[in-house]
């Protein structure tokens, strides 16, 4: 599992004086926000603000512990043939994330990935796709022509182990 580069430790939610709100780790403030203003007649307003503000808070707080329990759930699953898969798009780990896999786009948005399938031309079909990745060779290919990469290797693979037996 890839480390994060967010603070470590625990985020707690902090609240001062009723008027201002941070998340707080064992070294220090990491968010400190004041609490809306509040005016005449608008305490209805003034109400649902703070409540937003402290259901905001509290989100952020609990954002490294979600995030690692997404990454150790994101191979969780099984695939066919035994193999490790995403629970969300149900590809096995070999072929990686769909495109449009929302669990490797939460992942990748909270660690600010580019590794995962972008917008882009694929190198062997030519057409713009909404996910290609960049396989080790630079190319950038959409799923499909990924996997039938993959399906050629195996076979040469396979093709291979048979003459050479």
């Amino acid at each position: 599992m890839a480390e994060s580069k967010h603070t470590p430790g625990e985020w707690e939610p902090i609240f001062q004086n009723k008027k201002a709100f941070g998340v707080r780790t064992r070294d220090g403030y990491l968010f400190f926000s004041v609490q809306p203003s509040r005016y005449g007649d608008q305490d209805e307003r003034y109400k649902d603000e703070v409540a937003e503000h402290i259901a905001n808070l509290h989100l952020i707080a609990a954002s490294p512990d979600m995030l690692e329990a997404l990454m150790e759930a994101e191979w969780g699953g099984t695939a066919i043939g035994g193999n490790m898969s995403c629970p969300v798009c149900f590809n096995s780990r070999e072929y990686g994330h769909s495109p449009d896999c929302k669990l490797a786009a939460a992942i990748a948005k909270a660690k600010r990935s580019t590794k995962q399938f972008q917008p882009g031309q694929c190198h062997e079909c030519k057409k713009v796709q909404n996910g290609v990745m960049e396989i080790a060779d630079g190319r950038k290919l959409c799923r499909d022509c990924f996997l039938a990469l993959k399906t050629r290797e195996a076979a040469d693979a396979e093709a291979k182990g048979e003459t050479d037996g």
